[in-house]
């Protein structure tokens, strides 16, 4: 454990009986929160006093405890640099998020990539970015919200689960005692393992397991995650399947409700997709559908709580690098290769509608843009010489046809590059 962060955390004699003291619903602090209440530092006194007198007539040692806890938590955790890139729209944002680019990856932002060298080079170049630093135009969720400041923040859009999910104690001190990765799995395992009945009860504990992993890297500064599980990237697929549902219709009890007057589910959608994203850059250790690893689902949102054009075409250029550079449970048998898949990214006519507006701007997410194409021809063309196969060829095929025609669009044509790269296609062995 970091020699600082542990004497940071510390909690007074008796504090964490005051945590786990159940309310007279039965719940504790603990039920919704992490193990010691570490998040919690430095809310103001006032929202301490307020938000747990909701739940004891006499909260005073809680206030006590909470109000003794140090700021190590963020208004919206995981945030890069803890603020969105600015603007007013999600498009301003983008640009932003644009106008930021060249200092991560200069060469993906500069002159064209002509060489399979070069390639390889913008290929390093973006899998070495921090996604955990790399400022984004994307608002994240809260840590908590509150009706109490008005309308806009009476929803469930936030980290801390909004129904009690049962907890162990003697687990909670076993990990409190030696926070390693190995104490919180056994937490998280418990977790994945109650009985979930109604939505409110799934997203409640994918809320409580996704707190366990914010409030591990406060307490050890380690971003960790479980192979084959990543709730934090299921609570967006629960917005995304709740989309257009009423609070009152999934599951939650009458307090909830008539305190939750914001039914937008898809509020948890996009923010939660890119932090899940940022634990799991291919997708590969996600879940069980083909379609979390393609990103289907994650690209729609980039348009549709959008448009974040840039956002999207980053995402998925780093995705695809990833994904042919770590191995995959998708792939197993089947050589390690680079496969294209930006049809969310090229079908119908986002991109034509959803360029900058301003000409400067334009003209460096057209130069982004064609560069990643570039990058993914000759990429593509490596691994089908080195293998003598190719992956699913008629999709492929489809898209260097798609992508052609995009370039050719914004004034960059790589006509003979797409020619050489279908030809290839088509004389490899295919693999499904």
């Amino acid at each position: 454990m970091n020699p600082v962060l542990a004497a940071l955390v510390l909690f007074p004699v008796g504090g964490i009986e005051h945590w786990r003291r159940p309310d007279d619903g039965g719940n504790s602090c603990a039920s919704c929160h992490s193990p010691d209440g570490i998040e919690m530092g430095g809310f103001p006194e006032a929202m301490v006093k307020r938000r747990t007198g909701r739940h004891f007539s006499d909260a005073a040692d809680i206030v006590q405890y909470l109000l003794s806890r140090p700021r190590l938590s963020v208004d919206r955790p995981f945030q890069p640099r803890g603020a969105p890139l600015p603007g007013a729209t999600a498009a301003a944002r983008d640009v932003s998020f644009l106008r930021g680019l060249p200092k991560w990856v200069p060469l993906l932002c500069g002159k064209p990539i002509r060489s399979l060298a070069e390639a390889e080079a913008a290929r390093k170049e973006i899998l070495a970015v921090d996604l955990f630093e790399l400022p984004i135009g994307i608002v994240l969720n809260p840590l908590s919200e509150d009706s109490f400041r008005g309308r806009a923040h009476a929803t469930l859009a936030d980290w801390c689960p909004d129904i009690g999910v049962p907890f162990d104690p003697s687990l909670d001190d076993e990990y409190l005692a030696d926070p390693t990765d190995a104490n919180l799995r056994r937490l998280d395992d418990r977790m994945a393992g109650l009985g979930m009945q109604t939505t409110a009860q799934s997203l409640s504990v994918l809320k409580a397991r996704s707190m366990l992993r914010y409030q591990h890297f406060l307490r050890t500064g380690l971003r960790v995650h479980f192979k084959g599980q990543n709730p934090i990237w299921d609570i967006g697929e629960i917005g995304r399947l709740a989309d257009g549902q009423a609070v009152k219709d999934l599951g939650y009890p009458i307090s909830v409700v008539a305190a939750s007057d914001e039914t937008k589910m898809a509020d948890l959608r996009l923010p939660w997709f890119w932090v899940g994203w940022m634990f799991d850059p291919g997708l590969q250790q996600s879940g069980g559908i083909r379609e979390t690893e393609r990103a289907d689902y994650f690209s729609q949102s980039l348009w549709n709580d959008g448009p974040y054009p840039t956002h999207l075409t980053f995402m998925l250029a780093r995705k695809l690098v990833e994904q042919g550079t770590v191995p995959s449970a998708w792939r197993s048998g089947t050589p390690q290769q680079y496969e294209i898949q930006y049809s969310f990214l090229l079908g119908g006519t986002n991109l034509a509608k959803n360029e900058p507006k301003l000409p400067a701007d334009r003209r460096a997410f057209r130069d982004f843009l064609a560069n990643v194409f570039r990058m993914s021809f000759f990429l593509l063309q490596k691994d089908i010489a080195r293998t003598g196969t190719v992956l699913r060829p008629e999709s492929q095929s489809g898209q260097v046809r798609m992508m052609a025609e995009e370039l050719m669009r914004i004034g960059q044509p790589e006509t003979k590059t797409a020619a050489s790269v279908l030809k290839q296609i088509a004389a490899a062995k295919p693999l499904r």
